[in-house]
Formats: C-alpha cells, structure tokens, sequence
C-alpha cells in the first residue's frame, strides 16, 4: 500500500514529527498544522444583486493558495470551497451563511469543516455591486484527527467581475493552552521558590 505524498504539504513537514502535548490529534498531525495558515484567493460570484434579498448564494471558482499563506501549504496549489448560502437575519445587511462540509478540500486528505451558521455582513447597491463580510467563523482541520481552527472571508462583485481572498488558520487546541499556561506558571513559581531558598542558605553561610 503506497502512500500520495497531500500537494499541500511542503517537503520538510513530512520529513519532520514532533510532540505536542494535550493535543487530541496525531503528533505529526498536530505539529505540521499547528500555526499555520490558508490564504486562498480566487473568483466570487454572487445570485443576487439586490440591495436586501432574503437569500443569496455565494459560488466560488479558481481557487488557489495565495503567496502570503505560511506553514504547511504550498503556493499556488489548487482548492476546493464550498457554495456558501445566505439568509437574512435583520436588515439591511446582518445575514446568517452556511456552507456544505467541508467548506475547504485542500486534497490529499486535509478539509477544514466550519461551524454553521456564521455571521456574514452583506451589502448591495441593487444595480451593479455587493460586497459581503465573514468577520469571523470557527471550525476544524481534518486530517486523520482533527485541530481547531477559524478565519475569514470577505468577497465582492462589481459589474460581473467577482473576487474573494478567504484566510484560515490552525491554532492550538484550548486545552493546549491551558497546559502551556499551566506549564509557564508552574515554572514561574519554581523559579521563585529555588531563589528563595538560595538567598536563605546565602544569608546562614
């Protein structure tokens, strides 16, 4: 059984493994992933122009790693996003979106799943233009396990000539921090006690 080498890894990741501790994934996994980020670029097109629809949609095409990403991905590499629907929470411009799993295939195995709905901000101007924000979304690498991760997208249409730029980034599970944090700390306080006790047996000799 032969392994593909994923097109988005970079050649020096898959040489390398490390351990990172509380981490729910694989070490390989978790130490290629950890820290590094998709910019992704490409063409946007929107169903409607409308000032406040109820709904719209979202298609992506040409998508491609963008110079700017760093850790794991390569660029110009080509990928996958998924449709992303809007629904009108409260007017003019507060939209709910949601997209079908996996918002991202990167290939060779690695997909980043987000967490549905997510607040986007739309705006129209009902002839030639609309614009559309995702200040903000949550979800997870997938890649034998899993590592949280969220980012943004903002994309834009203006007289049928459509764009995108879409960042993800992987970040350390909360219970990762937690340990480090716990970690820093016990240091810390060791630390103070081991210049107490110097300056104790200082002070008797």
């Amino acid at each position: 059984m032969f392994f593909s080498k994923p097109t988005f890894l970079s050649a020096a990741v898959l040489g390398a493994a490390a351990t990172v501790a509380m981490v729910t994934v694989a070490p390989v996994q978790a130490a290629s992933l950890a820290g590094s980020t998709a910019n992704i670029i490409g063409v946007a097109t929107f169903s409607s122009l409308a000032v406040t629809p109820a709904i719209d949609n979202i298609d992506f095409s040409s998508e491609v790693i963008a110079p700017s990403s760093t850790g794991i991905f390569v660029v110009g590499a080509s990928v996958t996003v998924s449709d992303v629907a809007l629904t009108l929470v409260s007017g003019p411009s507060s939209y709910d979106g949601s997209a079908v799993n996996p918002l991202i295939d990167f290939g060779g195995g690695l997909t980043f799943e987000v967490e549905n709905p997510f607040a986007v901000t739309r705006f129209g101007t009902g002839t030639s233009a609309v614009a559309a924000t995702f200040p903000g979304f949550k979800g997870k690498f997938i890649l034998d396990g899993d590592v949280v991760g969220g980012g943004f997208l903002s994309a834009n249409q203006i007289l049928g000539n459509g764009s995108f730029s879409l960042t993800v980034r992987a970040v350390p599970e909360p219970l990762t921090m937690l340990g480090a944090g716990a970690a820093v700390a016990f240091g810390a306080s060791f630390k103070r006690k081991l210049a107490q006790k110097n300056n104790k047996s200082e002070a008797k000799s």
